[in-house]
């Protein structure tokens, strides 16, 4: 999965692959896969292995600070850059996972594209 328009090159990217809806966006006790990717020229790769086939979403945190976890300022918008798979948006709450979910048949490499999106400058 590439991860694009990342802001710097500061901090780690977060990604969350998720195989249903339990749990999906947030809860990382539901995630099917995790990890932590460095940023190079304000891109990022999340290469899960070993996936098999199925219907999965992903959800992706910009964390710049290293902190582990989603900031928001104090009227409750994010501060910092999230993105989810198919580019599901967000307005007054994440999208569902059949906003966001798509198949992999469990062989080879599925290119899943995931533009982050910052709400607050």
């Amino acid at each position: 999965m590439v991860v694009k328009g990342l802001r710097d090159d500061h901090g780690r990217v977060g990604c969350s692959l998720f195989n249903g809806s339990d749990g999906f966006p947030s809860d990382k006790t539901k995630e099917f896969r995790g990890m932590w990717t460095q940023k190079h020229h304000r891109v990022a790769v999340c290469d899960f292995t070993g996936v098999p086939a199925g219907t999965y979403a992903v959800t992706v945190l910009d964390d710049s600070n290293m902190n582990g976890k989603m900031d928001f300022n104090f009227i409750g918008l994010p501060t910092k850059g999230y993105g989810f798979s198919n580019d599901a948006k967000a307005t007054f709450s994440a999208p569902s996972f059949s906003a966001a979910n798509f198949s992999y048949r469990g062989e080879g490499s599925l290119p899943v594209p995931v533009n982050i999106v910052y709400r607050v400058h």
